[in-house]
């Protein structure tokens, strides 16, 4: 999870591995969240901006069927 919260620092910000990491630090320790926490929710609310910028009515992705094609049931992150 830190190691997907660093990449996608590193990709919109240009940073390295180390400067991503202490940015997630720096953010754990500005809000008072332990640093799982916050690269749970920067992965989360990157997933959420990614899925809202897509066009209505466009596919899933091959990679994501539909859950409704799959015949099993969604699986949930707690």
């Amino acid at each position: 999870m830190l190691g997907q919260a660093k990449g996608i620092l590193m990709q919109r910000a240009g940073l390295t591995a180390p400067q991503a990491f202490q940015l997630l630090v720096r953010a754990s320790q500005d809000t008072n969240m332990k640093i799982a926490d916050v690269a749970r929710w920067l992965i989360t609310d990157t997933e959420n901006n990614a899925r809202d910028q897509r066009p209505t009515g466009c596919p899933r992705p091959p990679s994501q069927p539909s859950p409704s094609t799959t015949g099993h049931r969604p699986r949930t992150v707690a």
